[in-house]
């Protein structure tokens, strides 16, 4: 069969023996049998207007391939280093960005404590997949805060309830003329600093008062309180001012915790107390053998006692801490 062919640009005759009868070809490539092979032509089938056009083209396979493989190389290559140097510089920021809400509520999480009731996560801009998370962790925190709360008015109402029972009996006793009797006054006081120590708990989680504190008023007040307690105990009392100190804070609370001290310095340090008011606070010194350096921390956990006979509630410390 004969058709037009177009080699090197030049139109002419040429007669290609084929043993394929299908009229369907449109494209074929022919090459010789052994390497390297010298001889191949692409044979290419295109209909136009003009009619059936059959177009040769031959040369080296391996020239052809070096060239397609040498600007495939020079292309490719260069895209796939920019595309690497994108993903490299803008995968973290994209992953910074997709857990910002993660990274804020693990801050928030850090500041919850047993001493700042209320807070909860944030749950806006949280990733779907971390809300029901954030959202349990929220109820939990909720039913922590009403199960101390009924638990904090518990303690409130039953401190309440005790003051007025023992105010009766401590004024029976003062009046009293029994001496068995008059020995229970000793008693009932502990029993009112118990129930004035569980009150304070419940003034601690109430709304702090901000207002300009004298400390020099303060010790001279405290220590005309103790005075009848010092002379029973044959104990004596230094009130010390250094310099002008004021604050601002809750005034009562302030003088509760210099009465704590004064107290424990009474009950378990030596018969000599300073209530020392510096520039900047004040101390409560005694002179006896002091707390042991392995007890130092744990005077401050509430209900802890150096010996389990002695006398107090355990939560004098823990009140002023």
């Amino acid at each position: 069969m004969e058709h037009g062919s177009i080699l090197n640009g030049n139109i002419r005759p040429r007669r290609v023996s084929s043993q394929w009868q299908s009229t369907d070809l449109s494209y074929a490539h022919l090459r010789d049998r052994n390497p390297p092979y010298r001889l191949s032509a692409v044979i290419r089938r295109e209909i136009a207007p003009a009619g059936t056009l059959t177009i040769l083209g031959h040369g080296k396979l391996t020239g052809v391939s070096l060239v397609v493989l040498l600007a495939s190389n020079v292309i490719v290559i260069p895209i796939f280093l920019v595309l690497a140097l994108i993903s490299l510089l803008v995968t973290p920021w994209i992953v910074r960005q997709a857990l910002a809400g993660v990274y804020r509520i693990a801050g928030e999480a850090e500041q919850i404590d047993a001493n700042r009731r209320g807070r909860r996560l944030s749950e806006e801009h949280v990733p779907s997949e971390i809300a029901p998370l954030v959202r349990a962790v929220n109820d939990a925190l909720r039913r922590l805060d009403e199960g101390y709360e009924q638990q904090r008015r518990f303690i409130a109402s039953a401190a309440h309830e005790l003051r007025t029972p023992i105010a009766i009996l401590r004024l029976k006793i003062d009046t009293a003329t029994e001496p068995a009797t008059r020995k229970l006054s000793a008693d009932v006081a502990r029993l009112s600093n118990l129930a004035e120590q569980m009150l304070d708990i419940q003034r601690l989680d109430a709304e702090r008062v901000n207002e300009r504190v004298d400390l020099r008023v303060l010790a001279r007040r405290v220590a005309a309180d103790l005075a009848p307690l010092l002379i029973a105990s044959a104990h004596t009392i230094e009130v010390q001012i250094e310099g002008a100190s004021s604050l601002r804070g809750d005034a009562g609370a302030i003088e509760r915790a210099m009465t704590n001290l004064v107290q424990n310095a009474i009950e378990h340090g030596g018969h000599h107390v300073i209530l020392r008011v510096t520039g900047s606070g004040f101390e409560v010194e005694d002179d006896g053998p002091g707390i042991p350096l392995e007890e130092r921390d744990r005077v401050f956990e509430p209900f802890h006692r150096l010996r389990p006979r002695l006398t107090g509630s355990g939560l004098g410390l823990n009140l002023v801490q």
